[in-house]
C-alpha cells in the first residue's frame, strides 16, 4: 500500500513538549501519529475518551436542560402548530432529490 502524507497545523509549544515526550519513548512524530491512526481502526473510534472539563460539562448539562424545559413547554402548550411526519418526510424526499441532482451535475464535465 502507498504512504500518503498528512499535514496538520500544530501549536508549536505543543509540538514541541509532545515531540519531547515521544522521544523519551523512542517514538517519532510519525511513528506517533501511525500508531494513533492504528488504534482508531482498531477501536472503531477514538482510543481514548473525550470528555469536556468539569465547568464546561456543567455548562453544557445546563444548556441542554434549558432547551429540554423550552421544548417540552412548548409541546405542552395547546396552541403549538406540529408539523405532521409525513409532511416532513416529504419535504427531506425532495430536498435530497434536489441535492442529489445538483451533485451529479457538478460531477459532470
Amino acid at each position: 500500500m502507498a504512504d500518503t502524507v498528512i499535514r496538520s497545523r500544530i501549536d508549536s509549544a505543543l509540538k514541541l513538549e509532545a515531540q519531547a515526550l515521544l522521544e523519551k519513548f523512542g517514538l517519532s512524530m510519525s511513528e506517533a501519529i501511525r500508531l494513533f491512526l492504528h488504534q482508531v481502526v482498531i477501536e472503531k473510534g477514538m482510543p481514548f475518551q473525550i470528555r469536556l472539563p468539569a465547568e464546561a460539562a456543567q455548562e453544557h448539562d445546563r444548556w441542554f436542560r434549558s432547551q429540554v424545559a423550552t421544548a417540552l413547554t412548548e409541546a405542552d402548550d395547546p396552541t403549538t402548530e406540529f408539523t405532521p411526519q409525513e409532511t416532513v418526510r416529504s419535504n427531506w424526499t425532495e430536498k435530497r432529490k434536489t441535492l442529489k441532482a445538483r451533485a451529479d451535475k457538478e460531477k459532470r464535465p
